[in-house]
């Protein structure tokens, strides 16, 4: 997924809104940047990103969901996996 797709104000498929909304999570909860600055990067209001963050946290409670999480955050970071 581009990041031209990823920060496109409109709506998009499914596949392009949750790697968005795993994005906004990881720069919320990992970097520590508040919610409206999320948005502003990620071309939504902070109650998307909001959202986003709840959403993700509570599919995080499927395993092989979290591992891909951890393992697209770990990534962003610049980590080795």
């Amino acid at each position: 997924v581009s990041g031209r797709e990823i920060r496109n104000p409109t709506r998009s498929t499914a596949p392009v809104a949750r790697v968005r909304q795993i994005g906004m999570y990881a720069a919320h909860t990992v970097l520590q940047i508040p919610m409206k600055a999320v948005g502003f990067g990620f071309a939504r209001d902070r109650t998307t990103v909001q959202h986003a963050i709840n959403l993700i946290e509570d599919s995080r409670e499927d395993r092989e969901f979290d591992g891909i999480v951890d393992l697209a955050v770990i990534k962003g970071l610049g980590e080795d996996a």
